[in-house]
């Protein structure tokens, strides 16, 4: 007889554990507790049920689990380890790839507001390996942080190597091929350890359901259309004269098409990634996800912010040293309207995720 417990239904009893469906999910339970927890769900459909089935059969046959069998199962797996080394070459590339010319004869290394970002996905990448070699639901949620961090960071390669392919005079260096290779390498490490994953039946999968992720879509939606007007403002004061001037610079549109191409898949992937994390279930995997959409595009304020220290040279506004020595002429670096918009959404988005996963904690614990 079905044992109905709230919204969720037991179909069918083990020794140690039960297999039935929630409201939008089935899932296995342990049932050797006063009240059956819940061990893991899987999407409500028919492939799902399979993979539920499988499980339960492999969880139920599973032997009793000594002090001996409980720390072998702590070893990282031959396929997590794989998986963990082939993202740590890929970060090594990364980093060897900071060092060479990278476009128009610079280095990352020699350019804060380039390497920050840099810095961020490969310490991204990192973590996620590591995560991988803990094993068990860390590992899932590395292999999803992972996979959503390559993901978002492909629009901004793929916008840099459109700053060459655009034929304006920026030459690739050593340092872009290393960095691109090295993204790859990281992405696939990423996805071998995400289909592993999903092989196994654990990682769960998004719900039909709006919900929660209705809110932080919207907030996504706005940070991804802030993302694309020109954030820097620049006045321009001649001395002499008593005459300024302000200009703006980085709107996203305003590039070669294979940039603007770059710069749309980050926007797409900002609201994409973000209502898919937000629908995942279970949640806490979902924050995963989450985390590793929002890591590219938090380090772009970073960014920002380390370019805003210097104003760019005279030539870039079409001064001469002279001229600007003859106007007496001033630059002032600054911050237009929708880079601060930008941190406003983001920011919200950061704090909505962040209420979503203590929700799906508390209520784990619970």
């Amino acid at each position: 007889m079905d044992k109905h417990l709230g919204k969720i239904t037991l179909t069918q009893r083990g020794r140690r554990y039960a297999l039935g469906h929630g409201a939008d999910f089935y899932g296995i339970w342990d049932i050797a507790t006063s009240y059956p927890r819940l061990v893991e769900r899987f999407p409500l459909h028919a492939d799902g049920w399979f993979r539920a089935r499988r499980r339960f059969e492999e969880l139920e046959n599973a032997p009793e689990q000594g002090p001996v069998a409980l720390r072998a199962q702590r070893r990282p797996s031959a396929h997590a380890m794989t998986c963990a080394g082939i993202v740590l070459a890929g970060v090594v590339l990364g980093i060897v790839g900071l060092f060479p010319h990278y476009i128009g004869g610079l280095s990352l290394a020699s350019q804060g507001d380039q390497l920050l970002p840099h810095l961020f996905y490969l310490s991204g990448w990192v973590v996620a390996a590591a995560f991988f070699l803990v094993g068990g639901r860390v590992a899932r949620v590395g292999a999803l942080f992972g996979s959503a961090l390559s993901a978002m960071t492909f629009g901004f390669f793929l916008g840099d190597l459109g700053e060459v392919l655009a034929g304006n005079g920026a030459v690739a260096g050593t340092g872009l091929y290393l960095g691109l290779i090295g993204w790859l390498v990281c992405a696939v490490g990423c996805v071998l350890a995400l289909f592993g994953l999903r092989e196994a039946g654990a990682l769960g999968g998004p719900v039909n359901r709006l919900g929660l992720a209705i809110g932080g879509t919207l907030l996504a939606l706005g940070t991804a259309i802030t993302f694309a007007p020109s954030w820097d403002r620049y006045v321009l004061f001649a001395a002499a004269t008593g005459r300024s001037e302000v200009l703006t610079e980085g709107n996203a549109f305003s590039n070669p098409r294979v940039v603007i191409a770059g710069d749309v898949v980050v926007m797409v992937l900002i609201v994409a990634l973000v209502y898919l994390a937000l629908a995942w279930r279970p949640r806490l995997l979902g924050a995963g996800l989450f985390v590793g959409a929002l890591l590219p595009i938090v380090a772009e304020v970073f960014s920002a912010l380390v370019q805003d220290s210097s104003p760019p040279p005279l030539n870039t506004f079409g001064i001469t040293p002279a001229q600007a020595a003859q106007a007496q002429l001033h630059i002032t670096a600054g911050f237009t309207l929708w880079f601060y918009l930008y941190c406003a959404f983001l920011g919200l988005l950061m704090v909505y995720g962040a209420l979503v996963a203590g929700y799906a904690v508390a209520k784990e614990i619970a």
